[in-house]
């Protein structure tokens, strides 16, 4: 980055420490001074609501989108509010979240709104919070979670130039972060198209098979329609039973351990002793887990977050693992306090069972066809997770001043 933008001539000691020298006209000052800090307070939860009356209420973060929240609750009573065009900024995990509020806000305890003063630019601003929450990252404390608090917040150093460089790196900034987002999202875009090619390809294996000649017939199943002729339709309980994994409390987990330890999102640790040993298949039973596949494979701790499948009969794991994704089993969860899937309901449906030598050969294609669309995906997420650490690394160059932007112009458009 410095080869493609020039340094300041001359710098000096930030006085902020970590070795941060500034261009030698800037300042430091405390946020305090340059920007009014409304943090938030919660009302009583009896004065929110979900039926649009009153303003629209932000607890914290949970609903912070791209660029602006969207609010999922309401409140006629709101402690206090976040004015139509200052920042959102999260004082709680993660500490330094930050959106536009794009219209007026009430906003609780998670959140403090910031409004720029005389003497910075509300543009500049929006950088200088970006590159100040690496800062308060560092700070924030929390037996729950991490939190920061209004003094710190009050007391963030932000490095100061003039009112002219603070528009032309707020205007450098934004045309050049943009062009890096709009190349993020084209990767995401990809990502997701993957990630749909790739259950499309499994789906396809084990609902019609490999061989595109092969005779089909109706399986008397709305939902898979025609499969080979000679593939038979069985009850998924004449091929397997469930049994919910055993509780252990996140105390006991550790980040080394003899075991693995898996639940209804897949690996969640490790633990001293194992329950299981082999190849089995778990199923997510309970919340926005439900119907999640996942694989244990050797000797592994399950936990009643997870439905365990023993095979009855010689079956490939991994082709009815498939398979079982390929259903949704999300939408057979029974509705409680929270959903979950009954064990009765799974057993009683049916699923198309092809002979067991073609199970094999499915599940061998399915491995070679998604380790080629997660090879793809992978370096995708790379090039993003690299096009993102460029991002933060620009932002913090300009706001600091390691990088000169005077004299940067936007490249004039070409026209036809």
């Amino acid at each position: 980055m410095s080869r493609k933008y020039p340094a300041y001539t001359v710098y000096k000691d930030s006085g902020i420490g970590l070795g941060l020298d500034i261009p030698e006209p800037w300042q430091v000052k405390a946020l305090k001074h340059l920007a009014a800090i409304n943090m938030g307070q919660s009302p009583s939860s009896e004065d929110c609501n979900q039926d649009g009356i009153g303003v629209p209420f932000l607890q914290g973060n949970a609903e912070f989108g791209t660029s602006h929240p969207t609010p999922k609750q309401y409140c006629d009573r709101a402690k206090k509010i976040a004015a139509k065009n200052s920042y959102l900024f999260s004082v709680r995990a993660p500490v330094g979240a930050l959106n536009i509020a794009d219209q007026q806000y009430g906003i609780g305890r998670g959140l403090c709104a910031l409004t720029a003063g005389n003497n910075i630019k509300q543009r500049y601003l929006y950088w200088a919070l970006l590159e100040s929450r690496r800062f308060l990252n560092s700070i924030a404390t929390g037996s729950t979670f991490e939190a920061v608090s209004a003094e710190q917040v009050g007391n963030t150093k932000v490095v100061l130039p003039s009112f002219v460089e603070q528009l032309q790196i707020a205007t450098f900034l934004d045309y050049e972060t943009e062009k890096i987002d709009a190349l993020i999202a084209k990767q995401q875009e990809l990502v997701a198209l993957l990630k749909e090619k790739r259950q499309a390809v499994i789906s396809h294996a084990v609902t019609k098979g490999l061989n595109p000649a092969a005779p089909m017939r109706d399986s008397g199943m709305e939902w898979l329609g025609e499969v080979p002729a000679h593939w038979e339709v069985w009850k998924i309980g004449h091929l397997i039973q469930l049994r919910s994994g055993e509780n252990l409390s996140s105390e006991q987990l550790d980040v080394e351990g003899a075991y693995p330890v898996y639940g209804g999102n897949g690996f969640r640790g490790f633990f001293t002793e194992y329950n299981h040993l082999g190849d089995y298949i778990l199923i997510g039973r309970q919340g926005a887990l439900c119907g999640n596949i996942n694989y244990g494979c050797g000797k592994f701790w399950a936990t009643e977050h997870a439905l365990v499948v023993y095979p009855q009969c010689k079956i490939q794991y991994k082709w009815l693992g498939e398979t079982l994704r390929s259903m949704n089993l999300n939408q057979y969860s029974v509705s409680a306090a929270q959903p979950g899937l009954s064990v009765s309901n799974i057993t009683c449906l049916q699923i198309p069972v092809p002979p067991k030598e073609e199970q094999y050969e499915i599940a061998t294609f399915i491995d070679a066809e998604t380790h080629k669309v997660d090879d793809v995906a992978d370096k995708a997420r790379e090039t993003v997770a690299l096009l993102q650490e460029r991002r933060t690394a620009l932002i913090s160059a300009a706001v600091t001043g390691k990088i000169d932007v005077r004299g940067w112009k936007p490249p004039e458009s070409k026209v036809g």
